[in-house]
């Protein structure tokens, strides 16, 4: 866990979680993975999460799932003096990786990660942009935080287009 107060640009890995005031850049890439950033825009604080799963057993410390990661935010904004309502939050990820293989709602792990991340969301005050999520789907994305600003710049590659990617990689 990264509580940055003298930032560089960071990279969040699956399960990391990164929260701190401007300047700060966090960047990830996801595939079924979720990120929340949170961007405070008066104080030029905010965050970005990387979770890998919606939820397990006794995983309220555990930043791989939504409420650990929720949770965390929940202690870092304390240290800032800040709520969740002052937040402006979006959601990036939850692509379905596999989109030729038939599976199970329950193994439609980008879809789950996305719901249990919007309800712990709400459950714990904070209040989503309407409308600027960028959740589901066949893509990776790579994504970029600018604490300073708010901006979240977001580059997507088709599942598709990743695979003819990687073909004409090994035809040469």
């Amino acid at each position: 866990m990264i509580d940055n107060k003298n930032p560089e640009c960071v990279f969040l890995n699956p399960g990391e979680i990164a929260f701190g005031e401007a300047p700060l850049t966090i960047a990830t890439l996801l595939g079924s993975c979720v990120s929340a950033t949170l961007w405070h825009p008066e104080k030029k604080i905010g965050g970005m999460c990387h979770i890998l799963l919606p939820e397990k057993p006794g995983s309220e410390h555990d930043t791989k799932v939504a409420s650990g990661a929720v949770y965390y935010f929940i202690r870092a904004m304390r240290k800032y003096n800040t709520i969740a309502p002052d937040y402006e939050v979006r959601l990036y990820g939850g692509g379905n990786m596999f989109p030729h293989i038939k599976r199970s709602a329950k193994m439609d792990v980008g879809n789950r990660n996305i719901l249990m991340m919007r309800q712990i969301l709400m459950q714990t005050g904070f209040r989503l942009r309407k409308g600027l999520d960028e959740v589901g789907g066949n893509d990776y994305r790579r994504l970029t935080l600018d604490v300073s600003t708010g901006k979240v710049i977001l580059k997507s590659t088709t599942v598709m287009q990743n695979e003819n990617l990687m073909k004409g990689i090994n035809n040469v």
